[in-house]
């Protein structure tokens, strides 16, 4: 007998993103390849419903490639993070703009020199396009601050990917 009207806010989605990792002030200074996944649920809504803040989970996977020379350098960075996400409704040509913030655990580790599992924070910023009534596409950036004292590695990752949603919007 006690059934809202409204729509429930907690809703939730998935995605999955390739992307090209930038080790700003890392050992080699380079770039690795990887992916992001993570799992986003909407809690609730603000400004007469324009914007939607979301708790986000997410895992970024990045490895180094194999040089010119066929020389591997076997560096991988990955992390594990959470943070809020806030977003603007859909509306030009589809478009939502959000920006998030995320804190958690890294390791970057690299077989010859260094290793270090440490915190990590950072900020991302990005725009989806609604392509159907559960699927996204995602574009993004993101920098974060890696190390024991902020400033050890500063990871920048570009990526692009989907975003699919559990219930129709």
């Amino acid at each position: 007998m006690l059934v809202s009207a409204k729509e429930s806010q907690a809703q939730a989605s998935v995605y999955g993103e390739g992307t090209a990792n930038y080790l700003n002030n890392g050992p080699y200074t380079d770039f690795l390849s990887g992916g992001v996944a993570g799992v986003l649920v909407n809690i609730t809504e603000a400004w007469h419903e324009r914007i939607t803040i979301s708790a986000d989970v997410q895992g970024n996977f990045a490895l180094s490639g194999t040089e010119p020379t066929g020389y591997s350098s076997d560096e991988t960075y990955d992390a594990i993070t959470l943070g809020p996400r806030f977003s603007l409704t859909p509306h030009f040509f589809k478009l939502a703009p959000y920006v998030q913030f995320n804190a958690g655990f890294g390791r970057y580790h690299d077989p010859k020199v260094h290793s270090a599992t440490d915190n990590v924070f950072g900020v991302q910023g990005g725009v989806t396009r609604r392509l159907t009534s559960r699927l996204d596409a995602v574009l993004d950036y993101s920098y974060s601050r890696f190390g024991y004292n902020a400033n050890y590695y500063n990871p920048q990752t570009f990526s692009i990917g989907a975003v699919y949603h559990f219930s129709r919007r």
